[in-house]
């Protein structure tokens, strides 16, 4: 009687479904009470510096000789005229700006003030 055989019971298979948990959107804060400092200055003892005195007064003459002034630069003679000069007819690199699409009536007032401006 004590050694009573349970049926095993067969449990079918399922999936246990997976659970999001979305923490991007919490606000969390935390306040932190700082103590109030309070500065007390204190007087630090120095030594008395005696008095210093001044520069003696000296008479003295300075010569500053003049600076002298530049010569003008010298007269050059003209160019050449065995130089070739080449001149070029190049076309234009860069291709012709693009068309700007017509805009909304009031950005266009707006522009237009400020080109009048």
């Amino acid at each position: 009687m004590m050694c009573i055989d349970l049926p095993i019971l067969p449990i079918p298979p399922f999936n246990i479904p997976d659970i999001y948990i979305d923490f991007s959107h919490f606000d969390v804060g935390i306040d932190i009470t700082l103590p109030n400092f309070r500065f007390d200055p204190l007087q630090i003892p120095t030594i008395n510096v005696p008095d210093i005195p001044g520069p003696p007064a000296v008479d003295a003459k300075i010569n500053i000789p003049e600076i002298p002034v530049l010569p003008s630069p010298p007269q050059l003679p003209e160019i050449p005229s065995f130089i070739p000069t080449l001149k070029f007819d190049l076309p234009p690199i860069l291709p012709p700006a693009p068309r700007i699409p017509p805009m909304l009536p009031q950005i266009e007032a707006v522009l237009d003030m400020g080109e009048f401006i």
